[in-house]
């Protein structure tokens, strides 16, 4: 029995140690949303953190599909709410905890005044004073904000371009710098290097361009076919790619049939790869937009989404669980998915390897 036993560890113990490695890698692609303004002693943190092993989580006061309170209440909460975060991760060994959040100013503003926070001037606003320095004096602002509560990561700026003034998500909450790709790059530009001053990073969005739509991905599918004007929209990512200075990209969930016909962006190797990739030369982190919005389960499982923006390109996976429900485990199927397709060749191992590489250095800049 003792020779049985010492034969059964030796031939599975190596594709035992494969597995848990795939979980882990598989976690560490996954920014995730959680209900809880503190770290209880055995709660979802715990279990995202310490058991799914996943890089990086997404803060909110309210959700923005959702009623119930998140994890923001006041500065002296969110600061104490993030150093034990931190903390779990390192006595868990789990690495190097990343931290977003939106904080675009203006209405879309996690940080909000009514909780003890400065105002943040939105995009639009700094755009119409058509003055770089002060929106460069603005990022600086937010990022110590964001870097004196424990977050590294700003889930902007907005690249889109604002084609159409009556747009429901972009236009009427002031999130376009401008009409006039030139000025959303140079407010851009000026937006990221003042959170650079203070080790931010950025993710600029929703690639290839949000400003043309009519309808909301946050409610329903949005096709950009016939709206979409590409060479316009890409010329501030064009810009600042050249320039080095994006850290990720998040493509949005936009159909546009002449890029490709079945896809929207987040899920779109045509888009990703071909686009972002082979034709602008993006090296850093593609970062989906929220895979639990409704332009996405219109049509597809969220376990299906997940395996789709990881066979498109896609490195790290955003699910914000927008339910608001506790009990609900949306992470531990979704690892499930995306490694049941890598154990059966439809998603690449080099593909999980290089998506965690590119995470890899982007937790590295957070030490800059």
């Amino acid at each position: 029995m003792t020779k049985l036993f010492i034969l059964l560890l030796i031939t599975t113990g190596p594709r035992a140690a494969a597995e848990s490695l795939l979980d882990r890698q598989i976690g560490q692609m996954l920014m995730v949303g959680v209900v809880g303004s503190s770290v209880k002693s055995d709660d979802r943190f715990h279990d995202l953190i310490c058991r799914k092993r996943v890089g990086a989580l997404i803060l909110f006061d309210y959700h923005p599909m959702g009623r119930r309170k998140r994890n923001i209440e006041s500065p002296r909460q969110l600061a104490r709410l993030t150093r034990d975060i931190h903390r779990l991760a390192a006595r868990c060994g789990s690495g190097p905890m990343l931290l977003a959040v939106d904080m675009e100013g203006g209405g879309i503003n996690r940080l909000k005044p009514q909780y003890g926070f400065p105002k943040i001037s939105g995009h639009a606003a700094l755009g119409r004073s058509g003055s770089p320095a002060k929106t460069r004096k603005e990022g600086r602002k937010i990022g110590k904000l964001l870097k004196s509560m424990g977050i590294q990561w700003n889930l902007a700026p907005v690249l889109d371009v604002n084609l159409n003034s009556d747009n429901p998500i972009i236009a009427r909450y002031g999130r376009s710098f401008s009409s006039d790709p030139g000025k959303v790059a140079a407010h851009a530009q000026a937006y990221i290097r003042g959170m650079n001053e203070s080790g931010i990073l950025n993710a600029a969005k929703h690639f290839p361009g949000h400003g043309s739509s009519w309808e909301d991905s946050h409610t329903r599918p949005v096709d950009v076919t016939n709206l979409a004007q590409l060479q316009v929209e890409l010329l501030p990512y064009q810009r600042l790619v050249g320039q080095g200075l994006l850290d990720a990209v998040m493509p949005g969930h936009l159909l546009n049939r002449n890029i490709d016909p079945r896809y929207p962006a987040s899920l779109s190797r045509a888009t990703i790869q071909g686009i972002l990739r082979n034709r602008l030369k993006f090296r850093g982190v593609v970062l989906t937009e929220d895979l639990h919005m409704a332009a996405i389960l219109h049509r597809y499982s969220l376990d299906q989404a997940a395996v789709l923006a990881v066979q498109a390109g896609a490195d790290m996976l955003l699910v914000s669980n927008g339910t608001d429900d506790d009990d609900q485990d949306l992470v531990g199927p979704l690892i499930s998915a995306v490694k049941a397709a890598v154990e059966k060749g439809a998603i690449p191992r080099a593909r999980i390897k290089e998506a965690n590489a590119r995470i890899g250095l982007l937790k590295k800049k957070t030490k800059r």
